[in-house]
């Protein structure tokens, strides 16, 4: 499944963007955020068998 959020400026401009997918327990396995200047942010998440999120974060490139 994935959630898109868009937010908006008063003036109708898109001030940031991000999409949401989700593993099939509704967990959140990974988030693209969109910034101004096609800047954009990813991160992944990885869950043990117990649902818990494992590791550390990774490091942009």
């Amino acid at each position: 499944m994935t959630v898109t959020e868009e937010v908006n400026e008063q003036g109708g401009a898109v001030a940031g963007k991000s999409k949401k997918y989700l593993n099939g327990l509704g967990q959140v396995r990974k988030v693209e955020s969109y910034g101004p200047n096609g800047v954009v942010d990813i991160v992944e998440s990885k869950y043990t068998k117990f649902a818990d999120v494992n590791g550390r974060p990774s490091v942009g490139f």
